[in-house]
């Protein structure tokens, strides 16, 4: 008598797997791109991971490891993130139906959750069929985006929960798996520095924080900041977060809107509106 085995899910978090990212710019004109990907991998209390190395050079030399994890599930077609210090959080669920929520947090621990609205099939360059989720931020149903199972977000492979703030920078250009491209299937650049590529004017969602007393982020990778008059981009005040809830004060500046930009170490921006009253 045989018994029927549950199919493996499709791997993301196998060792090799390489996604290359656009980060178009927030202020100025000048885009980056980075590429990230498996490593080997190693006990975290009792639990085997993969490390995520990165790099920001075209031909991936380069690799640094920033104490980024991933584990997949392939029971429950799962992948979860940890990070050096903080616990394992939840960073996809391709087992997810049709108008199934999740919930995500963005750095500040500000959550937000996104709903699957459609379900279909694409081919990878390979012939191989996989299965794609359209996810859309609850609080702004025009928010979209898109995770391939196996494949990840068409944002980002770990950070695409910052578009729960903002048109969100972050593209994917290129997955590739064992050095072969699998999508998308016939991508203008796989690594992107030119101002030429850049995408259709990209709208920063109007929806401020109140800025009444000094911001504290829980974690030190945001180097840069940059607080931006709405009407004129006249740059105020910068600084660096060097260790954990390090305050950023913008109480002393005058009343207006203002826009908060920030820089990881990965090269990444993010950016969130906020109102001086």
């Amino acid at each position: 008598m045989s018994s029927i085995l549950p199919a493996q899910s499709p791997l993301l978090v196998a060792e090799g797997n390489q996604w290359n990212t656009v980060n178009w710019p927030t202020f100025g004109p000048n885009t980056s791109s980075f590429r990230q990907k498996i490593g080997e991998d190693t006990l975290l209390d009792n639990t085997v991971y993969h490390k995520v190395y990165s790099s920001n050079k075209e031909f991936g030399s380069d690799w640094k490891f920033y104490g980024d994890y991933l584990r997949q599930d392939t029971l429950t077609n799962r992948v979860y993130y940890k990070d050096n210090k903080d616990d394992e959080v939840l960073l996809y669920d391709f087992n997810m139906g049709l108008n199934d929520t999740f919930a995500v947090s963005d750095y500040a621990g500000v959550f937000c959750q996104q709903t699957v609205t459609q379900i279909d099939t694409i081919l990878l360059n390979n012939g191989e069929p996989r299965k794609r989720l359209k996810l859309a931020n609850i609080d702004y149903p025009s928010d979209t985006h898109y995770w391939i199972e196996g494949l990840g977000s068409t944002f980002a492979l770990i950070h695409y929960f910052v578009f729960c703030l903002e048109d969100i920078p972050l593209e994917l250009l290129c997955f590739y798996a064992n050095g072969e491209l699998l999508y998308p299937p016939a991508p203008q650049s796989c690594f992107i520095t030119s101002p030429k590529f850049h995408p259709r004017h990209r709208r920063l969602r109007y929806n401020p924080i109140r800025l009444r007393q000094p911001l504290r982020f829980n974690r030190k990778a945001f180097c840069s900041i940059v607080f931006a008059l709405q009407s004129h981009r006249k740059r105020m005040t910068e600084g660096h977060i060097n260790q954990e809830n390090t305050p950023i004060d913008g109480t002393s500046l005058p009343s207006g809107a203002y826009l908060l930009s920030l820089t990881d170490e990965h090269g990444r921006q993010y950016s969130r509106w906020m109102v001086k009253i």
